[in-house]
């Protein structure tokens, strides 16, 4: 969803985010962020789900900020290997 905001996605990728891609960067946010709830909500009892989602959140939130403030070029690849590596868990589950 960091994407969605001009100075961050200047930051990525060298070029200001356009009002439509921003937009489609905060749906594609939101509908992450609903499946990765859902997935939590598969595994474990609601109140569990919850935490662990929120949990999750505030560590790639961490994550996201310390790689926008130090390498934010890095962050495009390190967000495909945390979703390859997502899909895997899932997989092997």
């Amino acid at each position: 969803m960091s994407q969605a905001m001009e100075r961050h996605h200047e930051q990525v990728s060298g070029v200001a985010a356009t009002p439509g891609a921003a937009w489609c960067w905060r749906g594609a946010g939101a509908v992450l962020l609903l499946l990765a709830l859902w997935v939590c909500l598969q595994g474990w009892a609601t109140s569990v789900a919850v935490a662990a989602w929120l949990g999750v959140l505030t560590l790639a939130a961490l994550a996201v900020a310390l790689l926008l403030t130090y390498a934010a070029h890095s962050l495009r690849w390190v967000a495909a290997a945390s979703l390859l590596l997502a899909l895997w868990g899932v997989w092997v589950r």
